[in-house]
């Protein structure tokens, strides 16, 4: 294999590749082949005496994990693949902490609590203490996750006075008392959260040096990608990981560093060379995926920033296309010419939809481009929006997995205790859990088994209904570890009678529990064929599950896609559109008085354009809608430090100088006053009256209704385009559309489920 790593890496990446002397940082510019260059580490480390059950990978998504361990494989093979520890973060500590459970007095079956689930229990505990309203939930929650990034449990934050302080400024002094009884109330139920992940492992490894030792002796080589985003307690694990062997490799980019509200600490780079003296540095400055127009600009954009890694990005790519600034009057017109210059170019160039995204900094300005999109029949998915295991069948079934596996999570049990109804209320499912609560020696499985024992004010015919439930809960858990996971999950959905109810409700919820279903049988058979026929439980899979990102369900539909910055960061599109690149959006509001809050929102559109690989478009908008108001804008100054010379003509000559040339407001223009929706040149609607409206509703049905009688030649009217004949038809069900020519409106493709027609023949 010698040969390949000279073949396949430039010299800087080489030299990177190569060295074994010691600790090593390498700051990947964005585009540098990163990937590549740990993938070629790992295999460098393979052929020079480390085996690969001694080397430990961390990533920040599964997606990145398995993208990783998909190279090796097809390098080193499948075996040498299978035994590198690579994962993320909390996939590799949670396998950690599941063989030293009973050191955090925890048991090996414990369950992940996820984001819903932890702001359901703090609103349950806010309640329960009667504390003021000023400590909503969410506030509560974000409070205590940062605490345990910075590996502070409730017994230290009692002991903080900083902290304390600080909470009853502003107005929550019972953060410490709420952190209290949510720890204690998730050791009772054996439940962790995301965030106790990382702390109890930095819990065992600190508190029992020993267990810390056997892993250093396992994993002789780290490797971190995305070093950039980690947090504190990210970091003082793997420095404890890497402290006897200093055999530590991290990669990440500090202009990258952009998820400082998730605890991430731009920090960790700089501490690194102070924790280990003799770090080496390694710095990747060539560029594989844009044009040198968009280098370039995104060279000169965080040349502005003073905190930062000095280097300078090249490329030998193509020149490229000019960088286009889009200036609109309103939201309305800004997503008017976006996705009119997509359309464009997907008639000019034959571009495919996945090769196009729109990229905002904050959820709020997707709605006008949607609405255009639509508008025009373009397919499109937001990213960052309602994820598939956010759907409300699709959490139930995982509560019931879950509360089968561990039969004291009393949230699960208080989820699924009526779905489907069996009589059993509210109330009676708190008088539970209070019994529960009160009684610490006792197992909520005995509880239920015996409930006709506890003087709960529960009548007799609602014990019978709970302890036939438990029975069957039971009968569950007597085959957990005889049936695979497919099987196991099959039977459970089915047997409670969970899908008839909901498909009695819902076809589309049932399909959403067959894709369920789908999905864990594809599990089940890709871990029989890793493991030579042994067969996942339930358990192994709610381990992997519980673990899955937003960045893990992004999917290769042939769509344009609609995300955050945020969400977009590690993916690359060959046409990238920036919108509300604005004062007060990007830069946020949020961010303005303070030079360090500013430096990250820079990183941010940093990382935007540098999505792109050919074509980069930035728009702006002079007026935006917002809290009932219409906001004048001023164009980010951002788009000021970047290079002039690589805009297009209209927009150089719109930013001569540096200036804008803005519009000037009309004398009468009032920022608070309404909104006015309608343009000066719209025409009045007809107001039509309720029995035309009632006709005109019912004249036209959904296109996936009609699907059956949809074929080839049929004639249709749809309510915007008018009449028109098919010329085909694609996919079935949901997915189904048709190709029509209209009299009118042309050739074009119609979603059936989102379209309304009637058939004229």
């Amino acid at each position: 294999m010698g040969d390949i790593f000279t073949k396949e890496l430039n010299e800087e990446q080489l030299n990177a590749v190569r060295y074994l002397d010691g600790p090593m940082m390498i700051i990947a510019g964005a585009g540098s082949g990163k990937t590549r260059v740990l993938t070629y580490k790992i295999l460098y480390l393979l052929e020079h005496g480390f085996k690969p059950d001694n080397i430990m990978a961390l990533t920040f998504t599964n997606k990145a994990a398995n993208e990783l361990k998909s190279r090796i494989y097809k390098f080193a093979g499948e075996k040498k693949a299978k035994t590198i520890a690579a994962g993320t973060f909390h996939s590799v500590f949670s396998r950690i902490i599941r063989k030293n459970a009973e050191l955090i007095g925890h048991s090996s079956s414990y369950t992940v609590f996820n984001t819903e689930s932890t702001r359901g229990l703090l609103k349950e505990i806010i309640k329960d203490m009667r504390v003021s309203e000023r400590h909503k939930p969410d506030m509560v929650q974000s409070r205590i996750s940062q605490a345990k990034m910075m590996l502070v449990d409730p017994y230290d934050y009692a002991q903080n006075q900083d902290m304390i302080i600080e909470d009853t400024k502003f107005g929550q002094p019972h953060i410490v008392d709420i952190y209290l009884e949510y720890w204690q109330r998730c050791r009772r139920m054996n439940v962790l959260d995301f965030d106790d992940l990382l702390l109890f492992t930095f819990k065992i490894f600190n508190n029992f040096p020993e267990i810390l030792r056997n892993y250093q002796d396992q994993y002789t080589y780290i490797l971190v990608d995305e070093y950039q985003d980690t947090n504190y307690a990210q970091y003082a694990i793997v420095k404890q990981l890497a402290d006897l062997n200093e055999q530590l490799c991290v990669v990440g980019d500090d202009s990258q560093s952009i998820y400082s509200f998730r605890g991430a600490n731009i920090g960790n780079i700089f501490q690194l060379r102070e924790d280990f003296p003799n770090l080496k540095t390694f710095i990747l400055t060539r560029n594989y995926r844009s044009t040198k127009r968009i280098v370039d600009v995104s060279n000169n954009l965080i040349s502005y920033n003073k905190a930062r890694i000095e280097k300078k990005i090249v490329t030998d790519n193509e020149l490229g296309e000019p960088i286009a600034i889009l200036t609109a009057d309103n939201e309305h017109e800004e997503a008017r010419k976006v996705v009119s210059n997509i359309f464009q170019l997907i008639q000019n160039y034959h571009y495919d939809y996945k090769d196009f995204v729109i990229l905002y900094r904050v959820n709020a300005l997707s709605r006008a481009l949607e609405d255009e999109l639509r508008r025009l029949n373009l397919p499109y998915r937001i990213y960052g929006g309602m994820s598939f295991y956010e759907r409300k069948e699709i959490k139930d079934a995982l509560a019931y997995f879950r509360f089968i596996v561990n039969p004291n999570d009393i949230e699960d049990f208080k989820r699924i205790i009526n779905l489907p109804p069996r009589g059993i209320g509210n109330t009676t499912a708190l008088k539970l859990q209070e019994a529960f609560y009160t009684n610490s020696d006792l197992p909520f499985s005995t509880l239920l088994a015996h409930i006709d024992e506890y003087e709960l004010d529960i009548s007799k015919p609602t014990q019978l209904r709970i302890k036939t439930f438990h029975a069957s809960m039971e009968k569950y858990r007597q085959v957990m570890d005889q049936l695979d996971a497919f099987n196991m999950a099959k039977k459970i959905i089915y047997e409670t009678g969970y899908y008839k109810y909901v498909e009695s409700d819902s076809h589309e919820r049932a399909e959403n529990l067959d894709a369920l279903l789908s999905g864990i049988q594809d599990y089940t058979e890709h871990f029989m064929e890793e493991n030579d026929g042994m067969f996942p439980t339930l358990e192994d899979y709610l381990a992997v599950i519980s673990l899955i990102t937003s960045n893990d369900e992004i999917e290769e539909d042939n769509v344009i896609s609609l995300m955050t910055i945020h969400n977009a960061k590690g993916l690359e599109f060959d046409n990238v559109f920036v919108v509300g690149v604005e004062e007060n959006v990007l830069p946020h509001f949020n961010s303005l008085m303070e030079t360090k809050a500013i430096e990250e929102e820079r990183r941010t559109f940093y990382v935007a354009i540098t999505r792109a690989r050919k074509r980069l478009y930035i728009s702006f908008s002079m007026t935006r809608f917002s809290k009932g108001v219409v906001r004048f804008n001023e164009p980010s100054r951002f788009i000021f430090e970047m290079d002039n010379q690589n805009f297009d003509a209209k927009s150089q000559k719109l930013f001569l100088n540096g200036q804008s040339q803005r519009k000037s407001l009309p004398g009468n223009f009032n920022q608070n006053s309404n909104y006015n929706k309608k343009y000066a040149n719209d025409k009045p609607e007809k107001i039509h009256s309720k029995d035309e409206l009632d006709t005109k509703v019912q004249n036209y049905s959904l296109g996936i209704n009609l699907l059956k009688k949809l074929k080839d030649g049929v004639l249709i009217e749809h309510n915007k385009f008018g009449k028109g004949k098919i010329i085909s038809i694609e996919g079935n069900n949901s997915e189904a559309k048709a190709l029509v020519e209209f009299e009118t409106a042309g050739k074009k493709h119609i979603i059936l489920k989102f379209a309304k027609i009637r058939i004229l023949q």
